[in-house]
């Protein structure tokens, strides 16, 4: 019996230790079953936030799209920018065809600026662009470049002399450091400098673009401040073996040529972007005896050695020139902008109060007549009624000539009759948007 009962403990007593052991495998089971059901959640949780992550990214993405494409409406030509150095010209009073290589997109209706080498600005508008046949690719420094003719509607009959810039870019007339820099001319010049470098007009009109240049230069903070409690700054330069010290200054002629500086925003610390006048950039390079490097990433790089820095710099003309440099850049600018006439309301008296009301007798008449506006236009000791009009195409001449019929026996020996088509006439929105137009349909 002993033995039977002693057997019968040692059965308990395993299958105690089996249940231990059955319930501590279960037990390994349902933990590590929680366990990945934890990890899958977590997963899952981590991928929720991955794909929100991403949604919010492509709507970011949209939004930043959308903006841009409206602030792209709200610019000058779409946003668009384009270039041509003038290389030959032909004028007919307002209409002037010039030759040259166009890079970038340029479409009839673009309003222009034209940069002459004298730093003088003229706004216009393009009315045709024609492909120059049978002429070779341009041998600019730009591959998508075109030979084109272009026939441009300026305000007053003029010259453009040779190495003129036509640009999509306005010309800043504020003197402003904090605007970012343009360089219109000096850009276009750049793209044409291996076909013309050897020509001394061409030289000369390069050295006025970079002398009046405003330019990005990036920096690095340092830790320390100025005396005058400004953080101090480190320009970013590059290694250059050839340079007279081994390094050169990067500067670039507007944000779209700093842009294709790809690794200055990777760097750790995030550098800065300012905003420098020629003078100011030699100034600040002086010390170490950089050279230049104008849009070192493109679109068409373009080296100054220190040497021909220092020649420039150290004439007694460019210290008086230096003097007043952004006062003088706006005035000439604002001064070339005013097109060189004097645009007005007229004058009230019955023989203009005639002129509007025929204008308004006869547009109200004509259904290929969409608006109409007179002014008054000085230009030196002339002066003139300018008819300002809005018309379906290819009726202007009839409409011009019938006009013309009408108002000739109301005015005075001593004035003459103008027409322009509204959308060749560079300051009608602007004049429109202060003065009341005359007829609408």
């Amino acid at each position: 019996m002993a033995l039977f009962g002693k057997k019968n403990d040692d059965e308990n007593k395993n299958i105690e230790q089996t249940d231990d052991l059955d319930a501590l495998i279960m037990s390994a089971i349902e933990e590590t079953d929680l366990e990945e059901q934890q990890l899958r959640e977590e997963k899952i949780a981590k991928a929720n936030e991955r794909a929100e992550a991403m949604a919010k990214a492509r709507e970011e993405a949209l939004e930043r799209e959308k903006k841009l494409e409206e602030m792209k409406k709200s610019l000058p030509n779409e946003g668009r920018r384009f270039f041509l150095v003038v290389e030959d010209q032909d004028g007919f009073e307002t209409d002037v065809k010039i030759v040259g290589n166009l890079h970038g997109t340029m479409k009839v209706d673009d309003k222009v600026f034209i940069y002459k080498p004298d730093y003088k600005v003229t706004p216009a508008v393009v009315k045709e662009i024609e492909d120059c046949e049978g002429d070779e690719s341009t041998k600019s420094s730009d591959p998508k470049s075109r030979r084109v003719t272009v026939t441009l509607a300026v305000p007053v009959p003029e010259t453009i002399p040779e190495f003129s810039v036509v640009a999509s870019s306005k010309p800043d007339t504020t003197g402003d450091k904090k605007i970012p820099a343009e360089n219109p001319a000096l850009l276009g010049l750049s793209m044409e400098y291996k076909r013309f470098s050897k020509e001394h007009k061409f030289t000369e009109a390069l050295m006025t673009a970079i002398l009046n240049g405003k330019f990005l230069v990036a920096g690095m903070p340092k830790e320390e401040q100025n005396a005058d409690g400004k953080k101090a700054l480190s320009l970013i330069s590059l290694n250059d073996p050839r340079a007279k010290n081994g390094i050169m200054l990067p500067i670039f002629t507007d944000p779209a040529a700093l842009a294709m500086w790809k690794e200055l925003m990777k760097r750790e610390k995030k550098p800065v972007v300012l905003v420098m006048d020629f003078k100011d950039a030699v100034k600040q390079t002086s010390a170490k005896s950089m050279d230049f490097i104008i849009n070192p990433y493109g679109p068409a790089p373009m080296k100054l050695p220190r040497e021909v820095i220092d020649r420039i710099t150290n004439t007694p003309d460019f210290k008086n020139w230096a003097s007043g440099l952004n006062e003088r850049r706006k005035e000439d600018t604002n001064k070339s902008l005013a097109t060189k006439i004097i645009i007005g309301e007229l004058p009230t008296s019955p023989e203009s109060e005639a002129v509007k009301k025929t204008l308004i007798r006869y547009c109200s008449g004509n259904p290929d007549v969409e608006k109409a506006g007179v002014a008054a236009k000085i230009h030196g000791k002339n002066s003139a009624y300018l008819f300002i009009i809005d018309c379906k195409a290819g009726k202007e001449k009839e409409i011009f000539t019938a006009l013309f019929k009408e108002i000739k026996p109301l005015i005075s020996d001593n004035r003459n009759i103008e027409f322009s088509l509204y959308k060749d006439t560079v300051f009608a929105e602007d004049y429109f948007s202060k003065h009341p137009i005359d007829y609408r349909k």
